[in-house]
This record gives C-alpha cells, sequence and structure tokens, in this order.
C-alpha cells in the first residue's frame, strides 16, 4: 500500500450467511533504518523488548509465538557479537527461554 490508499477487504465464514467488509487505510508510514545501520545499545534493547514479549506470550500459553519472539531477540543478539558480555548474557538468556 501506499500512503491514503484505501483498500477493502471481504470476509466470508462456512458458518455464517453474512460477509463482513473491512475498509483499510494507510495514512502514513515512515522507514526504519536497517538493521546494519542501528547501533550495539539499539539492537540489544530492541532484542530485550522481544525476550520480554516472549515471556509473556509463553505465560499466555502461545508457545508457537513466544518462540518466534526469542528467535528474533537472539538474531539480534548475534549481530552484536556474542564476545560482548551484555549481548553475551541476553544470549544465554534467550536461548534459555526457548529451550
Amino acid at each position: 500500500m501506499v500512503p491514503n490508499e484505501q483498500c477493502l477487504l471481504a470476509i466470508s465464514f462456512k458458518e455464517f450467511p453474512t460477509t463482513v467488509t473491512l475498509s483499510i487505510g494507510l495514512s502514513t508510514f515512515s522507514q526504519f533504518p536497517d538493521i546494519f545501520e542501528w547501533t550495539r545499545e539499539e539492537k540489544l534493547a530492541i532484542a530485550r523488548q522481544h525476550k520480554q514479549q516472549g515471556v509473556k506470550l509463553f505465560q499466555a500459553g502461545r508457545l508457537c509465538d513466544s518462540f518466534l519472539k526469542f528467535n528474533k531477540a537472539v538474531k539480534l543478539v548475534i549481530t552484536v557479537g556474542i564476545e560482548d558480555s551484555e549481548a553475551s548474557d541476553l544470549y544465554v538468556q534467550v536461548c534459555n527461554n526457548m529451550a
């Protein structure tokens, strides 16, 4: 989609005779920098966010979703480098959560 574009989405279910129609519009969007442009601190902060979201999903019983969040966190931590002590600690925590 492009800014100010509108989209109609029609959904029908076998169980119900009614069709649900949704109107979706994109007002604006912003370009996020590529991962290789992020600082070490940004990578670790976002990895921590993914880890916390993974923990909440796990506690809610959403195991597959929690694994995907932990997986994203691991990928970000690896880009920092495991030799970094803070990154290494976070890496171990996330891998333990995945296990």
